[in-house]
């Protein structure tokens, strides 16, 4: 295989799901259409990935990003050489920067590491709480024997639930506007037949915590962790739903959990999945300014937190 790539973009229609290497092809929650990136060598297809247009209500522009829980492309197609054919491939669509994330390592002048975490299934659970860290690790060996007295609900009916307490854990939390969720774009994404809403209760049918799941069957089973929320009523809620989670992967035979990455680099969340049997996954992300001008300009009239893997500006 030569270096010398090739970049086109296709569509697909609102709500339509996909197949691609094996992952689910889920849509957009910010707009209309999701897009694949299609990279070619020698005239072939070799990888594609999807991304989603979000409106940065400036001018026409929009930002271009790799979906939610979507770990990108697996080869190094993305050397400065081939920097002008992006700029071509995305200028139709307005796009004044694109960040993607890759499994495979690379450094450039656009790219920058970045740890996320998965958890693999190759244990029973108590077997697994033993390999967290100590304090994550002597809070959850107080509930494995009670694991029984909670209870899982799968599917949409919880989602008006689950949007109230996201929305009540994002304002506390001050959560990025790119991570804010709504009813709509919820019920949107559990559309698909590859996204799920898993719910966990107490034996007092109270609300213990909620997760977003994109479940994958190809080349391994897996189940990624998209979103979640947890009660600030109950203890521990968050490694209660964890645990719930686990238990649910390795009674349905998947292999591995993806738990995503911090909002930054070692962030109180990054830690708190290591703690909780994360095993680090070396990523690479790639961020392409193709306006820099404008891209400048909404950083000095917007800054807002930092993150390598999110625009330097708010959305508003």
């Amino acid at each position: 295989m030569n270096k010398n790539f090739e970049f086109t973009i296709t569509e697909l229609p609102q709500g339509q799901p996909g197949f691609l290497s094996g992952c689910a092809i889920y849509g957009t929650n910010y707009s209309e259409k999701c897009y694949w990136l299609n990279i070619y060598n020698e005239n072939k297809i070799i990888d594609s990935f999807p991304f989603e247009l979000i409106d940065v209500k400036y001018k026409k522009y929009k930002i271009a990003r790799c979906l939610p829980g979507f770990s990108g492309p697996s080869g190094n197609y993305f050397s400065n050489s081939n920097f002008n054919k992006l700029v071509d491939c995305f200028d139709h669509l307005n796009v004044i920067c694109l960040y993607l994330l890759s499994r495979c390592p690379s450094q450039n002048k656009f790219s920058s590491y970045r740890t996320n975490y998965k958890v693999v299934l190759d244990r029973d659970l108590p077997q697994i709480i033993n390999s967290f860290r100590r304090d994550s690790r002597s809070r959850c060996n107080k509930y494995k024997s009670f694991l029984g007295d909670y209870s899982i609900e799968l599917g949409s009916k919880n989602v008006g639930e689950f949007s109230l307490q996201y929305k009540l854990l994002s304002e506390k939390h001050n959560f990025p506007e790119i991570y804010c969720l709504d009813y709509k774009k919820l019920t949107y994404l559990l559309k698909s037949n590859f996204i799920q809403l898993l719910t966990v209760r107490n034996s007092n049918s109270q609300w213990v915590g909620g997760c977003i799941l994109a479940m994958q069957y190809s080349p391994l089973p897996t189940i990624d962790y998209l979103y979640s929320c947890y009660s600030n009523a109950i203890k521990d809620s968050n490694r209660i739903m964890l645990l719930k989670l686990y238990e649910y992967g390795i009674s349905n035979k998947f292999e591995e959990i993806l738990l995503g990455g911090g909002i930054s680099e070692n962030d109180s969340l990054a830690r708190f999945k290591e703690g909780m049997g994360g095993t680090a996954v070396p990523c690479t992300v790639y961020k392409f300014i193709f306006n820099e001008d404008s891209y400048n300009f909404l950083s000095k009239s917007r800054p807002t937190q930092q993150s390598n893997y999110f625009p330097s500006f708010s959305l508003e």
